[in-house]
């Protein structure tokens, strides 16, 4: 059953330190003092300014607010705070059992922080454990020590706390036997979910000398993959494993094509009611060009059209179907064949364009299980054990060219 909804995400760009391996908009904290301030101020001029647009929109509550970074938890709890009641005094409803995370480093958080999240509604965690190995630690470029990760998960594991633990392997000098000493350490705080990252770095950055060859860096997934699994907390995407009833509702609305709203520097938004394949858009990465959007912004318009064109992409249909099946085949609950009818029902897609959409679509399905790369059954297609690692080959089969979904007669069987 899809739980698509509405969420929000807040970036929030300040860092201890700038990660070796980090690609995302961020700034480290020896900026001016004032900055993290005047941020805050950006982000909740942004929700005034632009609230109006999306939430006529959105055509109902949020079901997530996810603030990401960065290192959200570096801030003051009173902006967290700030922001939370800037979006209910824009006019955001939440559902009942709204998801509210913020992303903690090890260290940037005590018993006072975590209080007052608590009390302003946070409800879910995510915490960057990364490895449990100083050495490691230091050879990623982080600040944290492995004691103050401990601490950290103490601090929550003693309240029970919804909470996620990020596992990064495929680090230099890392082997089979690290990764298990980290997971034992990892299982002695019993987290409800887990994210696992395999380092990904360009080919010439220095962090890849040492690393292990890709055959044992695949053995380290299914270790990890394996170990979980006997732990109870069970793989429901890729990437991502949980105990029942605690997987993720802001990346599961990522992955079921739901609508969700980017504030802050360099946030990507998707919005599927807008246009007739949804719409894509970027605030810039440049800290004054983004304060600058938002102060020209009209409140009774929408924002994103005035935005520049290399900042917005209105989705065509070929690109509307990439989406759908690298989004849903993510899961490992993949999707109903009658889901993907309906979308091409609710996008307006006539009848006779289809039917031509629907085999050029299962030709591709049929090729990708006769490699037992996805398993189609009962009218549910999902990726097999065996496409999980190959799941770019899977992606790269399922990606639609424009000019094979215009003018499809020829594929009609």
């Amino acid at each position: 059953m899809s739980l698509k909804g509405f969420g929000l995400y807040v970036h929030i760009p300040h860092c201890l330190q700038k990660c070796h391996y980090c690609d995302f908009v961020t700034t480290t904290v020896d900026t001016p003092p004032s900055a993290s301030g005047e941020y805050v101020t950006g982000v909740l001029t942004e929700l005034r300014h632009r609230s109006f647009s999306v939430r006529e929109l959105s055509r109902g509550p949020l079901t997530s607010i996810y603030f990401g970074g960065g290192t959200p938890s570096l801030l003051p709890a009173q902006d967290i705070l700030a922001v939370l009641l800037e979006i209910a005094t824009a006019g955001f409803t939440r559902t009942s059992d709204c998801e509210i995370s913020i992303e903690i480093n090890p260290g940037t958080i005590d018993d006072e922080k975590l209080d007052l999240y608590l009390a302003a509604g946070v409800n879910r965690f995510s915490i960057g454990v990364q490895t449990f190995n100083d050495a490691s630690l230091r050879a990623c470029g982080r600040k944290h020590s492995a004691e103050e990760t401990r601490k950290t998960l103490r601090l929550f594991a003693s309240r029970s706390l919804n909470y996620s633990a990020d596992i990064l392997f495929g680090l230099p000098h890392q082997r089979i036997k690290d990764l298990q000493r980290d997971l034992s350490e990892l299982f002695e705080f019993s987290p409800p979910h887990v994210s696992l990252y395999n380092l990904t770095l360009p080919r010439e950055h220095f962090m890849n000398q040492g690393r292990a060859p890709d055959d044992e860096q695949a053995r380290m997934f299914e270790t990890i993959e394996l170990a979980l699994s006997r732990g109870g907390i069970l793989r429901y995407e890729i990437s991502n494993f949980a105990k029942p009833g605690f997987e993720s509702r802001h990346n599961q609305l990522y992955w079921q094509g739901g609508a969700y709203w980017g504030l802050g520097v360099g946030a990507h938004s998707y919005l599927p009611q807008c246009g007739k394949f949804g719409i894509r858009f970027a605030n810039p990465a440049s800290m004054r060009a983004w304060h600058k959007q938002v102060e020209n912004s009209s409140k009774h318009e929408p924002f994103w059209s005035k935005l520049p064109p290399a900042q917005v992409e209105r989705l065509q249909l070929h690109e509307a179907l990439t989406d759908f099946f690298h989004t849903r085949l993510r899961q490992t609950s993949g999707f109903l064949w009658r889901e993907f009818q309906e979308f091409l029902s609710e996008h307006g897609v006539c009848a006779a364009r289809a039917k031509n959409i629907e085999f050029l679509a299962q030709s591709r399905l049929k090729k990708l299980a006769s490699r037992d790369l996805i398993i189609d059954s009962d009218g549910r297609v999902r990726l097999s054990v065996q496409g999980y690692p190959l799941a770019n080959v899977v992606f790269l089969e399922l990606t639609f060219a424009a000019d094979e979904v215009i003018g499809e007669e020829n594929l009609t069987p």
